[in-house]
């Protein structure tokens, strides 16, 4: 179970990418980890902050491959938690709060408690960042 939590912690961690519909941490946090259950990998990429250019060092075909990568990666996470035992299936998540933060309005921390198959409980916290167009964006 510390496995698949590492796993869904890492890919909800991980970085980089475009828009998505509503423009809230909570919104974004919700439409990603909804993805991650689904198997979604390219909804869930497309939530990923992505770095400016001045902080990427590697090429445009690195990027692509690298979000290609972390798309196949959620995918295998939905079908390896589907065939999990019910400690390790989660049947439902709920945010539990958004903080902004105080010295820097475009990051938040979104705690998040996800119910298990088994009912039992686990708490996170997701990371998210305002990109420069004003878009919500999971961060590591």
């Amino acid at each position: 179970m510390k496995k698949l939590m590492s796993i869904l912690a890492a890919g909800m961690f991980a970085l980089l990418l475009s828009s998505c519909g509503s423009n809230s941490p909570e919104a974004v946090v919700k439409k990603a980890l909804n993805a991650t259950l689904d198997g979604d990998g390219e909804t869930y990429t497309e939530l990923m902050f992505r770095f400016d250019e001045s902080e990427w060092e590697g090429s445009d075909k690195q990027r692509e491959k690298q979000m290609a990568k972390k798309a196949r990666e959620i995918e295998k996470q939905a079908k390896r938690m589907a065939k999990a035992d019910d400690d390790e299936k989660i049947d439902k998540f709920e945010i539990i709060d958004v903080t902004i933060d105080f010295d820097d309005e475009d990051r938040a921390e979104v705690e998040v408690k996800f119910f298990f198959e088994d009912g039992h409980t686990r708490k996170t916290t997701f990371y998210v960042r305002r990109t420069t167009e004003g878009n919500w964006r999971l961060v590591s």
